[in-house]
């Protein structure tokens, strides 16, 4: 069993961030209307500036050539898909109107505080549930669009997230999913590693995650501040 393997199976929650994501399953059931989905997108833009923050600093805490080059492709990623320049077909929001909400604030307090206080290790597992899951996601995605017999079924329900979805590279964020799994599972067996310490941190940021779909899901969060 990999080291990933490990953290998911020892991680309850895993399921129901993925292939149980209340978020996910209602964009599939056409389900999740333009407010919802702006405030997902306008959400989405607050807490990638601090995951890339936080990115930087895992690069920083070790100059290694595997860290370095690691990192340095998801920023580069980061940067060619950046949500605050790419509208989706909404008007870009005045400063004023971009607030985060109270779940996007305690999962990015969550990460800075890992990030500034907390070792390599630990903040390289914290990181890991927000582009492995999008990986989860977009194969979800295609699983639907080939049952369908359709490249885009989203269009007539809504463009914008047709448009969200159609302009994610698929196959880019399955090279992003594998890439971070078979870091982490490179780096721990090259390391001496505490995997208690790290699977809570693992497991406290997936628990962030799924706060952060539930809040647009128009479940009982989206009334929470």
């Amino acid at each position: 069993m990999t080291f990933f393997e490990k953290l998911i199976k020892n991680c309850s929650s895993w399921e129901e961030l993925v292939s149980q994501n209340k978020f996910i399953i209602k964009l599939l059931n056409q389900e999740i209307d333009n407010e919802q989905f702006y405030n997902f997108w306008i959400q989405s833009c607050l807490y990638m500036r601090i995951y890339k923050k936080c990115f930087k600093i895992l690069k920083m805490k070790d100059e290694s050539f595997e860290n370095q080059e690691f990192c340095n492709y998801f920023l580069s990623k980061m940067k060619s898909n950046n949500f605050i320049d790419n509208s989706y077909g909404y008007p870009v929001p005045k400063k004023e109107e971009i607030i985060m909400n109270s779940v996007s604030m305690k999962y990015v307090n969550f990460l800075l505080t890992i990030a500034i206080e907390y070792s390599y290790n630990d903040l390289l597992m914290a990181l890991a549930p927000c582009i492995i899951a999008y990986g989860y996601f977009f194969h979800i995605f295609n699983d639907f669009r080939n049952k369908h017999n359709s490249e885009i079924t989203f269009t007539d329900y809504n463009k914008v997230l047709s448009i969200w979805v159609k302009g994610r590279d698929r196959s880019q964020l399955s090279r992003s999913t594998l890439k971070y799994i078979n870091f982490i599972n490179d780096f721990a067996k090259k390391n001496k590693i505490d995997f208690d310490d790290l699977s809570d941190i693992f497991n406290n940021s997936v628990e962030h995650e799924i706060d952060f779909f539930y809040i647009v899901s128009n479940d009982k969060l989206m009334n929470e501040d």
